[in-house]
């Protein structure tokens, strides 16, 4: 079984919605690159991001972080955002 740890990030935070409402969110990590990293140090080589933004609203504002996981990070990981970085 493959278990693959995702991070929303929605205006530069990890969240989670609550039904999808950005009025409901909830931010678990003010820094989606530490919680890349914390994810490769508990040994997870796979990831799952999504651009909440671009998701919602159809722009982009996290592609720079998202690029940032990519560089510091030996992980696989998948995007759901304008470009998939693989």
């Amino acid at each position: 079984m493959l278990i693959l740890p995702a991070i929303d990030i929605y205006d530069g935070s990890c969240v989670r919605l609550t039904k999808g409402d950005v009025k409901k969110k909830t931010i678990f990590n003010s820094s989606p690159v530490n919680q890349a990293e914390f994810f490769e140090k508990c040994g997870f080589k796979n990831l799952h991001i999504v651009d909440l933004n671009f998701a919602i609203k159809g722009k982009s504002k996290n592609q720079k972080i998202i690029e940032s996981i990519k560089k510091k990070n030996k992980v696989i990981f998948t995007t759901w955002w304008r470009y998939t970085i693989l």
